[in-house]
């Protein structure tokens, strides 16, 4: 479908000038005629359009995200449908995406970089609180007002995109190179795995280079998921470097433990400026967008430049919504204030910072010394994706498990090794018998540990929630292949129904019975029938 300028939707938004194109569609700045305002529309592409039920979801997702409002995130006005085209009708935000901004300048100062991160946690915090994880955190969807606030874009396409058969191959959302590991591997999402996604960008925004770029999309996300951070530039103060790179833990539960924590450690490190943000009220977002190319943004200079193609390594992605009773733990990992400031053992305590100033200063590189180390040891141990653990002698069993789950194992665990070794299995032995009935994160971790990757489907069964029942893949498997375990969600729903009409009364009471017709169906016994009868 092409857009021309001159034409309106809505009866009220008349299309002024492309501002970007992209894979889910085009954003044009547009007059609204009614409040007379400069406004962008995005235009979503036809072919999703036209999906069925994706014009629905994409309607709900925008209503949902239209109650996302704080000054970090760009406002939603409007959402319509004309002549088969879905729109959005958004905040023209007069920037630049922090990817041009990368682009045109290279690293970025830590203070600036600061700034910038802790305005975007504060937007993903507002997310989270609704229940909505962002899962595309990238400078692309990051926007920079030329008075250095921050507005957050594209929520909501990821969500609305997952019905649709461009995913349903159980691809895993988001961009490659800014993809949590739990999100590349396929498990569920949640708050901090887009904490890690701007971890990404922020080593990005210091170095001058993404964290991870393999040449391919598997390979970069699956690079995500066993190698190392490295570690940033010497001339970014540890203090900082310590914030971001406890962003980029591989373990969820080592991360920042949410949005608000991030933004109050960053701003309690000395010299942090921030622009003014309360005048600047907003009620929504855009919608996310999913796969690909991304689309424009509401800027007045081109579009970013094309991101990397979603990361199909394994399975499909986990849920969108992040339902506020199932955030972040009440606790974080040392370091981060799960609730408000608090002490810093990456760095000063937020706030007026009183003495002890050398003391942190050396304390600061021995922890990330000793990390370094942990490190160096679990690679070496294999823990993080290196050799197999030893083979069990036991012959493949020919037995099936008792779930029947298809083999979805993916061509991408082939890609990076995080050990260097001489030499490596070519198969791995796994006896079924050995993880069925055992809880499922035993089987994970154990499985992991000798080289296969894992995914996890659930069902309803008797057995307590979750127990694995069944493994897609066993005997002898090659190394870095998918198994897909099958878990117990527990016992479903129990319903009351009413006992049948034709239950026969308790055999306690041998009195005769009443009903004039031969009552053998409901005679308590089978006994002869008594003589005296009713007449």
């Amino acid at each position: 479908m092409s857009y021309e300028p001159g034409t309106t939707y809505g009866g009220r938004y008349r299309l002024l000038s492309r501002i970007a194109v992209g894979g889910m569609g085009e954003v044009w700045r547009a007059t609204d005629q009614v409040l007379g305002r400069t406004v962008a529309i995005k235009l979503l592409g036809s072919a999703l359009a036209a999906q069925p039920g994706f014009a629905q979801r994409f309607r709900e997702e925008a209503r949902h995200t239209a109650m996302l409002g704080h000054p970090n995130i760009a406002q939603v006005y409007d959402y319509g449908e004309d002549g088969g085209a879905a729109w959005l009708v958004m905040e023209l935000v007069e920037g630049k995406p922090l990817s041009q901004i990368l682009r045109d300048e290279g690293a970025l100062s830590p203070e600036r970089t600061v700034s910038i991160v802790a305005q975007a946690a504060d937007a993903l915090q507002a997310a989270h609180d609704m229940g909505v994880i962002h899962r595309d955190v990238k400078p692309a969807n990051i926007l920079v007002r030329p008075d250095g606030v921050v507005k957050l874009t594209d929520f909501g396409i990821a969500r609305a995109a997952d019905a649709a058969p461009l995913t349903r191959t159980g691809e895993v959302m988001g961009t490659a190179q800014y993809i949590s590991p739990e999100q590349a591997m396929g498990h569920a999402v949640g708050p901090t795995s887009d904490l890690y996604s701007l971890g990404c960008v922020a080593y990005e925004m210091l170095a001058g280079r993404r964290l991870f770029d393999e040449g391919s999309a598997v390979g970069t996300a699956m690079a995500h998921v066993n190698k190392p951070a490295p570690p940033l530039p010497n001339t970014v103060p540890s203090t900082i470097a310590a914030v971001v790179m406890g962003c980029l833990a591989k373990d969820p539960l080592q991360r920042p433990p949410s949005g608000k924590g991030l933004s109050a450690a960053l701003r309690g490190l000395p010299g942090a400026t921030y622009p003014p943000t309360q005048s600047f009220p907003a009620t929504g977002a855009q919608p996310t967008q999913r796969l690909g190319a991304p689309t424009g943004y509401a800027l007045g200079g081109p579009a970013a430049g094309a991101a990397g193609a979603a990361a199909g390594a394994a399975g499909a992605a986990g849920a969108a919504a992040y339902g506020p009773a199932h955030g972040a733990p009440p606790y974080g990992p040392v370091g981060y204030p799960a609730t408000g400031p608090g002490p810093l053992a990456y760095g000063p305590p937020p706030g007026p910072a009183g003495g002890g100033k050398n003391s942190a200063r050396w304390m600061v590189p021995l922890i990330l010394a000793l990390l370094a180390l942990l490190v160096f040891a679990i690679v070496q141990s294999g823990i993080l994706g290196g050799s197999p653990g030893p083979a069990t002698t036991t012959p493949a069993t020919t037995q099936t498990s008792r779930s029947a789950v298809p083999s979805t194992s993916s061509s991408a665990p082939t890609t990076t090794s995080v050990t260097a070794t001489t030499s490596t299995p070519t198969k791995v032995e796994v006896n079924a018998d050995d993880y069925l009935n055992e809880p499922v994160e035993d089987v994970r971790v154990a499985l992991e540990k000798r080289g296969l990757f894992v995914r996890i489907t659930e069902e309803t069964s008797n057995q307590p929630r979750g127990t694995v029942l069944g493994l897609s893949e066993y005997g002898s498997l090659d190394p870095g292949q998918t198994v897909t375990l099958t878990v117990s969600r527990g016992p479903a729903p129990t319903t009351t129904t009413p006992p049948p009409a034709t239950s026969s009364p308790p055999p306690t009471t041998p009195a005769p019975t009443t009903n004039e017709a031969g009552g053998g169906q409901d005679a308590p016994t089978t006994t002869p029938a008594p003589t005296s009868r009713a007449s």
